[in-house]
């Protein structure tokens, strides 16, 4: 029932899912798959008491699961409650230490905090865990920069790219070969980020912001 839960929430169909969840909670009230698949559809639909309330349940019922700690964490990240958050992610990575989501999670905490060096080492443990998810090099490459690094900062750009040529990427990457005035090079990266927009009319809304910077671009690159 738990996987057939999964399966509709990964359809977007979030009311049959939520009908398979709460069989299993049910039966088993420590189920944690079914206690964080429900918590995401709370948390999706901006339901935050009730997404908070199963993470409490379910981290005193699970004490030892991991992504019961790491779902916690992030829900008081988006609280900006940084030192709970901090707290419940050390939690989760001790329990699951090669689990490259908490590691990366941890780095978006220290990252927030302006600890560049220790977001530096869990977002490159992340890395090393999973080395196909295009995020973890693009922060990389920020950490680096805030790091003053930026030989290295360009080649996780350049990875982030070679694995995704997502829009955030690829303005974030062209704000920094701006920045070192390598106008031949921001221009063919400009172009690939032209091209999305173009196809994708109605784009994400996290992304209005990069587009509504394209005519500024477009004004330093004439």
């Amino acid at each position: 029932m738990s996987i057939l839960g999964g399966l509709y929430l990964k359809k977007r169909e979030e009311e049959k899912a939520m009908k398979y969840y709460n069989k299993v909670v049910n039966l088993d009230k420590k189920y944690s798959k079914s206690l964080m698949g429900l918590e995401s559809i709370y948390q999706n639909d901006g339901q935050e008491e009730e997404s908070y309330n199963l993470l409490s349940t379910g981290h005193i019922s699970n004490p030892n699961s991991a992504y019961i700690w790491n779902n916690l964490g992030m829900w008081y990240l988006s609280k900006e409650k940084k030192i709970f958050a901090s707290t419940c992610l050390k939690r989760a990575l001790y329990l699951a230490p090669f689990e490259w989501i908490i590691s990366f999670n941890l780095g978006l905490v220290y990252l927030k905090n302006e600890q560049y060096v220790s977001s530096f080492i869990h977002m490159n443990t992340a890395a090393n865990l999973n080395k196909n998810n295009y995020l973890i090099y693009l922060y990389l490459a920020i950490i680096c920069l805030e790091l003053n690094n930026d030989s290295n900062a360009k080649n996780c750009f350049q990875k982030a790219l070679n694995l995704k040529e997502e829009p955030d990427a690829l303005f974030n990457y062209i704000v920094f070969l701006l920045r070192k005035n390598m106008l031949k090079e921001t221009n063919e990266y400009f172009q690939k980020l032209l091209k999305i927009f173009q196809k994708n009319k109605n784009n994400k809304d996290e992304y209005k912001l990069i587009e509504s910077q394209i005519p500024i671009i477009k004004k330093i690159l004439s």
